[in-house]
């Protein structure tokens, strides 16, 4: 619950004569009287007949004095309104001499403490949600006590106080609700009707609060040792939250093995990495913090970090009914804010799911190429997520120096396969592969059309034309990469709601 930050604003006059001070016009209070005010609040000054100036540089003694507007108020001009929103002191004299102190005013501008802020459905005020509110809702509900703080006792903010309230706040305690305001996500129909609603842990509900705490945590640099590196800096979203490097950089200037994935609807992902060792996102979100060669950080300093950070705490107390911070709550929150990084808004989108025009003739005949046997592309890259989540050696290599899925395994037949990526945004996710050997689009084409290495062991039995090759034309690959650019989302990539905080 947030509160107005008031300031005090304190009128010490000088030796004035009746005629020649400024009033102040706020429900009659005199000039000497001490008022309080909201930050920000119109104050209006009267002429009295002598003529108030305000102060300009050069005059006064305090330290550093803030000087009004460089407006007189004068038989002709006879009102002015301030805003006085800057803390200090602010200086003004009667008269028309300044140099004469006799003559000067002071007004001072003191900003008050905020009122301490407090989760939804701390009604006890305590900092925490817990089964203190929920006998505390209880009794107010039945009238035999008001808790310190009423209006979070409408946990559900549907302007009543009743059963439904506790059953959200006893939720919220056993992280099967959210704590915050529910979020509700824009998803078009085509996209549930085919995977279903976005599936979200029962002991991680999404909320608003918890999104934008996510979003904070991904770009805030203090998760790496040195406090130089986030999530963000190897996940860029102009490059649809991947690295457009072939090996992202740590912060000790040791290079990954690996490409950084996409997060491009990731909700519906049934396993993270190029090798799927973390079967969730919430397991994924550990592993970069305390991996050396990436953010090189201990859970531990990170926690603390974040907990020392004067906004932090109250976050986390709206998200997860807690001001306690700790890597799993962090984690959580993370994956709030990636399971909002939705892409279903490209050309293509427009022609499949809508009414199959706007599409130029190459790109039409690249669509052809894709979904028939003439591309072979549909077998892997299918449905409104362009990727069956399925692990597939594509044949890059004869003998296997990576061995993917194997080496998470130990399966020998899982040797060399790989997470079949997404292709939304393709145009702006390369370099492509796991090991981003290629830097284009046409690499990638040409690769299917005649580089498949058909010795290369565990290779898919989807590569049907690996011996002989797609044979395409020329003109054929150019549609092709044509059409895999309607892939592309220029809303993703440039919408503020997942850009930097910190940079707002």
């Amino acid at each position: 619950m947030k509160k107005a930050v008031l300031m005090t604003i304190f009128m010490i006059t000088g030796l004035f004569s009746q005629d020649a001070y400024m009033n102040i016009s706020h429900q009659g209070i005199s000039p000497s009287a001490t008022i309080t005010v909201e930050s920000g609040q119109e104050i209006t000054f009267q002429y009295g007949g002598g003529g108030p100036h305000p102060m300009t540089s050069g005059h006064g003694s305090t330290d550093s004095p803030i000087f009004f507007p460089t407006v007189t108020v004068t038989s002709s001009n006879p009102t002015e309104v301030f805003s006085l929103t800057e803390v200090g002191t602010y200086l003004f004299h009667c008269g028309t001499n300044p140099g004469n102190s006799s003559n000067w005013g002071t007004i001072i501008v003191e900003a008050g403490e905020a009122e301490e802020e407090y989760p939804n459905g701390d009604v006890n005020e305590d900092g925490e949600v817990n089964i203190l509110d929920i006998v505390a809702i209880a009794n107010y509900i039945l009238e035999f006590s008001t808790p310190a703080n009423p209006e979070a006792a409408d946990f559900n903010a549907d302007g009543n106080v009743n059963i439904l309230d506790i059953v959200g706040v006893a939720n919220c305690i056993l992280g099967f609700g959210p704590c915050g305001d529910e979020l509700v996500l824009d998803i078009p129909s085509f996209v549930t009707d085919y995977l279903g609603e976005m599936p979200i842990p029962e002991d991680n509900p999404m909320s608003v609060e918890g999104v934008e705490l996510g979003r904070m945590l991904f770009y805030d640099k203090r998760l790496s040792g040195d406090n130089t590196m986030s999530c963000a800096s190897c996940h860029l979203q102009s490059s649809g939250f991947t690295d457009p490097e072939q090996f992202s950089e740590g912060i000790t200037g040791e290079l990954g093995g690996r490409n950084a994935m996409q997060i491009i609807n990731a909700a519906w992902f049934t396993s993270f990495f190029w090798d799927g060792r973390a079967a969730t996102m919430e397991d994924q979100a550990f592993g970069p913090v305390i991996n050396p060669v990436e953010l090189n950080e201990t859970w531990p300093n990170v926690e603390a970090k974040i907990a020392a950070d004067p906004d932090y705490p109250a976050m986390f107390a709206e998200v997860f009914g807690t001001e306690t911070i700790d890597s799993v709550r962090i984690s959580k929150a993370i994956s709030q804010f990636e399971r909002t990084l939705l892409s279903f808004n490209s050309k293509f989108d427009d022609y499949f799911y809508g009414d199959f025009t706007g599409f130029t003739a190459s790109e039409e005949n690249g669509f052809d190429i894709y979904f028939s046997e003439r591309g072979d592309c549909i077998h892997c890259h299918s449905g409104p997520i362009l990727t069956d989540n399925e692990f597939r050696n594509n044949g890059l290599d004869s003998e296997l120096t990576d061995l993917g899925l194997g080496e998470v395994t130990g399966d020998p037949d899982d040797d060399g396969k790989f997470k079949v990526p997404t292709l939304r945004n393709i145009e702006f996710t390369g370099p492509y592969m796991h090991d981003g050997r290629f830097a284009t689009l046409e690499e990638v084409v040409e690769h299917y059309n005649s580089g498949v290495k058909i010795d290369s062991p565990n290779l898919d039995e989807e590569m049907e034309h690996a011996s002989e090759g797609l044979n395409l034309t020329d003109q054929e690959k150019i549609d092709l990469v044509n059409f895999l650019k309607t892939f592309s989302d220029p809303d993703f990539i440039n919408n503020p709601a997942f850009s930097d905080p910190f940079e707002e």
